[in-house]
């Protein structure tokens, strides 16, 4: 699940980064016609691919068939990364939207639309996932419910980015010089950007709660035994949620929010219905151990280092791929010219050092 985070985020890495190419003065409405003809194809790839999984499953059985089901999926959403890079930086729909005055005054609202292309993409995967997947979910877990879970649980990822982003137009647009004076130099942008992080922080989690669909969990055993725990514990909360993740038929738990006003321990009904009170008791110590350890603090300040790490390294390290001649000549080698060698090694350093970033360090 984790893996969708990154999805979302590298292709808005790649999004934000096809400013660096070079404009193609033929990309307009037919670039848009095959962007959908290279969707319908990849649509075509899933469906086969999981086809040819579901038969190796009828011929022979294959232990560990979830293991096998992931294992698509992620290779799926790799290629569809890869895809969409394709459309964004060689035939760039995107254009087409050019010199209409709302995308102009609203560039995230542009933004939103390509990242909905990549979001349907990954709708593709999951919609031809689901028939084999829905065999390790208990109850009826609907096709619609699969794919809205999977949506869902992704899009917190791009939260901040729009919140930021959305109000940073929204301020371009009105008639404040001195504001948009400030927001241009070094310490304006950064100030903007540390005030809306601390504040998505801090409130973010019950955007969140509406949009996971969570509802506080009924009065009865279970409550009573978190509540026991938490108390035993001197952890303080807004409210247990339960969370009908993959229509509550994941078991998981989890805990949200920095500040008690806005804290939120979660759990799904297969779990507390799998569990004897001092497994469950367990679990949420664990979530409470999360709180204790200032975790989510840390992983605010490591989002926030990185943030910044990127700001001050971004322009040297622009400098240094400007002068790494023997790169260059890799690229020349295979016939690609400097002007588009360049931009590439932009992207790909921003990209690398993204996931080794998020998913290793």
């Amino acid at each position: 699940m984790f893996s969708n985070f990154l999805y979302f985020l590298v292709a808005l890495i790649i999004y934000t980064t096809s400013e660096f190419f070079q404009v193609n003065p033929s990309s307009g409405m037919m670039s848009i016609f095959y962007s959908i003809g290279i969707g319908m194809l990849f649509f075509m790839v899933c469906q086969v691919a999981f086809i040819r999984l579901e038969k190796h499953r009828a011929h022979r059985r294959i232990e560990n068939m979830d293991y096998w089901v992931n294992k698509y999926i992620t290779r799926l959403s790799i290629l569809a990364l890869m895809i969409f890079s394709v459309i964004i930086y060689t035939l760039r729909p995107q254009q087409f939207f050019l010199g209409v005055p709302f995308f102009d005054a609203l560039p995230t609202a542009r933004a939103i639309i390509f990242i909905g292309v990549f979001l349907s993409f990954l709708v593709m995967i999951w919609s031809c996932a689901y028939r084999i997947q829905k065999r390790f979910f208990a109850g009826n877990l609907s096709k619609k419910d699969f794919i809205f879970s999977n949506i869902s649980f992704s899009l917190p990822a791009l939260l901040p980015w729009f919140v930021i982003s959305i109000i940073a137009d929204i301020l371009g647009i009105l008639p404040w010089a001195p504001v948009k004076e400030l927001l241009q130099t070094p310490a304006g942008e950064i100030g903007y950007i540390a005030i809306f992080l601390v504040a998505i922080a801090i409130w973010g989690p019950v955007l969140i709660k509406r949009l996971w669909n969570c509802r506080s969990l009924e009065a009865g055993p279970v409550r009573e035994r978190i509540e026991n725990v938490c108390n035993t514990a001197g952890l303080e909360y807004a409210d247990i949620l339960r969370w009908e993740l993959f229509g509550g038929t994941m078991i998981t738990a989890g805990v949200m929010g920095l500040l008690a006003r806005f804290r939120y321990i979660l759990v799904t009904p297969a779990l507390y219905n799998s569990l004897n009170e001092d497994e469950l008791d367990a679990v949420m110590l664990h979530e409470i151990g999360h709180v204790q350890k200032y975790h989510m603090l840390f992983y605010l300040f490591f989002l926030s280092g990185f943030f910044a790490c990127s700001f001050v390294f971004f322009e040297p390290i622009l400098e240094v791929l400007r002068i790494v001649q023997p790169i260059y000549t890799l690229f020349e080698f295979v016939g690609i010219g400097r002007e588009t060698a360049y931009p590439i090694l932009i992207t790909s350093v921003m990209i690398g050092s993204f996931i080794l970033c998020f998913r290793l360090v």
